[in-house]
C-alpha cells in the first residue's frame, strides 16, 4: 500500500509540475506492479533479469521474464540488453503478445566504453548503453530527433555526471578521517557479485594505499532469501577479482571483521521514518535470526575465521559504533551490502547524508 501511495504521489508531482517527460521504474516485475497504468509510454526496456522477489515474480528466470515483459505495450518500442537465451525468449514472445511496435536487443553504442561513467561498476556500461537508446529513441518519436550513430557530447556529459547514492558509492567520513565507507544496495546474486567486482578492484580496496586498511564486511539480507549462496557468491567473486588484480591476497582474511546486522536504524530498536519496514517479523528480529544463520553461513564458508570478529547485532547504529570503536587502531574501509535499506540506515545514523545523497 506504501508504494502504491507513492506512485500516487509521483503521477499527482509529475501533472503538477508539467513536465516534459517522466521515467518510471518498476517496484517489483511488471506486470502487476502499480508503476505499469501507463497505457502508451513512448518507449520501453528491461535491463539485465536477475532472481529476485521471487515470492511474487516466480523461481526461475522465464518466470521472472514474463512478469518484467508486461511494461511492452501495443504500438510501443519494447528494448531489452543481451539476457540469458531462456529469459529473452520469454521477453520476445511478450512484446509480440502486447503487439509492442518493435523488439530490439540493444546494440553497443560507439564510443561508450571511453566515457568514465559516474556510476563505477563495469555492469553500468550495460545499463548506460540501455539508458542510451532509450534516450534516443524518445527524442525520435517524441521531438523528431534523428538518433546518431555514436555518442554525443551531450550524452558522454550526462553519462559522466550520472549519480546513484548507495550503488557502488565510495564515501569517506566527513567526521572520521580514517573511515571510508563503500555503499552498495545490491540485494540479489547478481548484483552482489558486481559489487565485490567493483569493491575488489584499484578503484575501491584495492586502491594505493600506505596502509593496508582494516576492511570490514556490514551485511544483511531480507529474511527468506538465500544468504548463504549470498555470501558464497561474493567470496568467490572476490577471490576471481584478486586473482584478476594479481593480489596476493587471500579471499579468506580480505575482511578483518564481519557485521550482521538488522535493518534496524536505531540502537533503541526504531526505525528512521522512510526506512520503516514490516516485511520481517518481529520474533525474527527480536531473536536476529536472520542474522545468525549469515553468521553460521559465514564460518561454515570460512571455518578458519576468527569467532570474536564475526559479530552479529541488533541494529545498524549498533554496527556504525562498533566501527569507528576501531578507528583507534588505523583506517577502516567498511562494506556496507545486501540491503537498500541498510545502506539508508548507515546513512542515516552514519550522519552522511550531507556527503553521500
Amino acid at each position: 500500500m506504501y508504494f502504491r501511495f507513492i506512485t500516487l504521489v509521483a503521477f499527482h508531482a509529475f501533472l503538477s509540475l508539467k513536465v516534459d517527460a517522466a521515467i518510471l521504474e518498476v517496484g517489483v516485475g511488471g506486470e502487476y506492479d502499480c508503476t505499469n497504468i501507463v497505457p502508451k509510454p513512448i518507449v520501453t526496456g528491461v535491463s539485465a533479469l536477475g532472481i529476485d522477489h521471487t515470492a511474487v515474480l516466480g523461481k526461475t528466470i522465464p518466470e521472472i521474464a514474463w512478469q518484467k515483459g508486461g511494461i511492452y505495450k501495443k504500438g510501443v518500442p519494447a528494448l531489452t540488453v543481451e539476457q540469458p537465451l531462456e529469459g529473452l525468449e520469454v521477453l520476445r514472445r511478450r512484446a509480440a503478445e502486447k503487439e509492442a511496435s518493435e523488439f530490439t536487443v540493444v546494440p553497443p553504442t560507439p564510443g561508450l566504453r571511453e566515457v568514465k561513467l559516474g556510476l563505477p561498476g563495469s555492469h553500468q556500461y550495460q545499463n548506460a548503453n540501455l539508458a542510451v537508446h532509450l534516450a534516443k529513441k524518445f527524442l525520435q518519436k517524441h521531438a523528431n530527433v534523428e538518433p546518431e550513430d555514436g555518442l554525443s557530447e551531450v550524452y558522454a556529459a550526462a553519462l559522466s555526471k550520472a549519480k546513484w547514492p548507495g550503488r557502488c558509492q565510495t564515501v569517506p567520513d566527513p567526521r572520521h578521517p580514517r573511515v571510508t565507507w563503500f555503499l552498495d544496495g545490491a540485494h540479489t546474486s547478481e548484483s552482489l557479485a558486481f559489487c565485490m567486482h567493483w569493491f575488489v578492484s584499484p578503484d575501491a580496496a584495492l586502491r594505493p594505499q600506505h596502509e593496508r586498511p582494516h576492511r570490514v564486511l556490514v551485511f544483511n539480507c531480507t529474511s527468506g532469501r538465500s544468504g548463504d549462496s549470498f555470501l558464497g557468491s561474493m567470496l568467490q567473486t572476490g577471490a576471481e577479482r584478486l586473482k584478476a588484480h594479481n593480489s596476493s591476497e587471500d579471499i579468506k582474511t580480505f575482511f578483518d571483521r564481519v557485521i550482521f546486522c538488522t535493518n534496524v536504524t536505531y540502537v533503541d530498536g526504531g526505525f528512521k521514518g522512510d526506512l520503516t519496514t514490516h516485511a520481517i517479523a518481529e520474533s525474527d528480529l527480536a531473536q536476529l535470526k536472520t542474522q545468525k544463520l549469515l553468521a553460521s553461513a559465514w564460518k561454515s564458508l570460512i571455518p578458519s575465521f576468527p569467532e570474536e570478529r564475526v559479530h552479529v547485532l541488533p541494529s545498524v547504529e549498533h554496527a556504525v559504533n562498533l566501527i569507528r570503536e576501531q578507528e583507534a587502531h588505523g583506517k577502516i574501509d567498511a562494506l556496507i551490502t545486501g540491503s537498500l535499506h541498510l545502506v539508508g540506515g548507515a546513512i542515516e545514523v552514519a550522519n552522511l547524508a550531507d556527503v553521500a545523497l
